[in-house]
């Protein structure tokens, strides 16, 4: 067993604890759906960014190859009639930054490109000035039957710089996959991604038959932007993002480099599979996902991931796939550091209530601990000093009053018991007990019947009316006839055994109370009374007499004076009451009796 005060701090310390826990797995719990559903809408709107660039792209080309096939370029016959076309190749690149070159392939086997010049590695591969905007690689036939090919600088102005004789000039467009058959007609076909060997980058090219159907026009389309929006949505430091097609060659990785494989002399070969990335974590994804294309979670090598794998439309009849992965842990890791900041503030909540509980506890408790020490006085009899145990607890307050209130009447009970005891004269004795009674409910007024001599009826021995003129005299009242087992009136229902009785006091009736009734409201005032009736019953359960404690009706506190802890104690000093008024008459008795033993 403990102190008060040890277990409110105990309760205290375990209710902050069970409160933070609570709070912060609550927290921890709604922060990781928040998360978790942020990290779904990250992926989403990426997803959603890759179609949009896909789809800008594939628009703003095809509008470009569609102008060019209706074009004069598409059945030029040579060099020099193409070359007027130039302008139109120029203003076709600048207004599309989705292209890298536009370029015609005709039927004879000749081929005509226009480059705009955008980065380092084309200014490289194509040996190009400084001051070179685009260059035009032609491939024609010469006047002996062969091919020959040649580079052609131009700067931003369109002005000539030089002619370089250019590579392979052996170069057929027939033989490339992006020359459409005549029999696709004009639409425009896609090829499948591979790598630009003058960029170092994958793109598809995208091309069409002319209007005269002599030529194939086509352009250039890198996709490494769909790289570069990978790198601006990871969501986590592990998380996997790849773009691939159907045979799972990479076509966008955040890391760029990663898409293209090289050969031992630095020059582009071909594309990377997802097998040849250094994380396997893409391939469980797949692994889990198989043709399902939905949001899955594995493990691997311990940790929970979170995937997703969700097709693109590259082209009417080409697809590509986006592939997420991410590992749980990195992307609640926002909720658990939330998390562990609520424990420790639960944690200094605990340090900074303990000092407060304890001096609360202590305030709680000091007021019990006094009336612990009252209670254990008052069961060694000293009742000298009242209680000092108040608090600003209200029950406690409580306490303290009615602990008091005990104890004044336990007080209170045994001098009135002493003081009935050791008095010698019997009418003091009476009005001493009629007094008592009155103050303790505070009646309006009091009477005190006592049984006659012959036993036969209750008779008036004491009246108390404060402030009331003049008294009746005590013959001026009516006698009550008392039969054990004959009259029904109140006075005689508690004479038979009742313990107490309370009764309305009626004046209209016509017996010994209802001319009582009356002589109580002339002196009262008040024709609406009520009346509690006490029995003086000694220890022989004989009743020597009958107290009665009338009050006006119409007193608000009427309910609190006569409730029943105040007519416990009237009850209990009538038992004492009626031993020393029994103890009188049995004195009495014995004193005339001598004294008529004398004579």
């Amino acid at each position: 067993r403990f102190p008060l005060h040890v277990h409110i701090s105990t309760l205290l310390a375990l209710l902050i604890v069970v409160s933070g826990g609570l709070i912060g797995w609550f927290n921890y719990r709604q922060t990781s759906k928040v998360v978790l559903s942020a990290a779904d809408r990250v992926f989403n709107e990426l997803f959603l960014k890759l179609q949009e660039d896909l789809e800008y792209r594939a628009r703003l080309s095809h509008v470009t190859v569609d102008m060019l096939a209706s074009a004069s370029v598409a059945h030029a016959e040579d060099l020099e009639t193409r070359i007027d076309s130039l302008p139109l190749f120029a203003d076709a690149l600048e207004a599309n930054g989705r292209l890298t070159s536009l370029y015609v392939g005709y039927e004879d086997g000749e081929f005509f490109q226009v480059v705009i010049l955008r980065s380092d590695a084309q200014r490289r591969f194509y040996a190009a000035p400084d001051q070179a905007a685009y260059v035009v690689w032609s491939v024609e036939s010469n006047p002996v039957g062969g091919m020959e090919s040649h580079y052609l600088y131009f700067d931003q102005a369109m002005a000539a710089i030089n002619m370089e004789p250019g590579l392979a000039p052996d170069y057929d467009p027939r033989e490339r996959p992006w020359f459409v058959d005549r029999e696709l007609g004009h639409s425009v076909h896609i090829t499948p991604p591979y790598v630009f060997i003058a960029l170092g980058q994958v793109g598809t090219t995208l091309s069409r038959r002319s209007s005269r159907g002599n030529s194939v026009v086509a352009g250039d389309a890198p996709l490494h932007r769909l790289s570069e929006i990978l790198a601006g949505h990871a969501v986590s430091q592990s998380v996997e993002l790849a773009v691939f097609d159907e045979q799972q060659r990479l076509i966008a990785y955040p890391d760029a480099k990663q898409v293209v494989k090289y050969n031992a002399n630095g020059e582009p070969k071909g594309l990377k599979t997802l097998a040849e990335l250094d994380s396997p974590i893409l391939g469980d994804l797949l692994a889990q996902v198989g043709n399902s294309l939905e949001r899955v979670d594995f493990e691997q090598n311990g940790r929970l991931w979170k995937g997703s794998v969700r097709r693109l439309p590259l082209s009417d009849e080409r697809r590509i796939s986006l592939a997420m992965a991410a590992p749980e842990r990195e992307l609640v890791a926002e909720a658990a550091a939330i998390r562990w900041q609520s424990l420790g503030v639960t944690g200094l909540l605990i340090l900074a209530a303990l000092p407060f509980g304890w001096l609360t506890s202590k305030l709680l408790s000091t007021p019990l601990t006094r009336l612990a020490a009252e209670s254990r006085a008052i069961q060694q009899f000293e009742f000298a000093e009242p209680i000092q145990g108040h608090s600003a607890v209200l029950e406690i307050d409580q306490l303290a009053k009615a602990m008091d209130s005990a104890k004044q009447t336990i007080r209170n009970f045994l001098d009135l018991s002493v003081d009935l005891a050791s008095e010698h004269r019997f009418e003091p004795l009476l009005e001493r007990v009629l007094d008592e009674s009155m103050e303790a409910v505070g009646a309006d007024a009091g009477l005190l019947y006592l049984l006659s001599e012959d036993e036969t009826a209750f008779e008036p021995a004491a009246i108390r009316v404060p402030g009331a003129t003049p008294i009746p005299a005590l013959a001026e009242l009516p006698s009550s006839s008392f039969q054990a087992h004959g009259a029904d009136d109140a006075l005689s229902q508690v004479a038979r055994g009742k313990t107490h009785m309370s009764i309305e006091l009626a004046g209209n009736r016509n017996d010994a109370l209802g001319r009582l009734s009356r002589i109580l409201e002339q002196l009262l005032s008040s024709e609406a009374l009520s009346c509690q009736i006490v029995p003086l019953r000694t220890a022989r359960d004989d009743v020597v007499g009958l107290l009665m404690l009338v009050h006006r009706s119409d007193r608000v506190d009427l309910k609190q004076v006569t409730s029943e802890q105040r007519l416990a104690f009237v009850k209990a000093m009538a038992g004492v009451a009626a031993v020393a008024i029994d103890n009188q008459s049995l004195f009495k008795a014995q004193k005339e009796l001598l004294n008529a033993l004398i004579k």
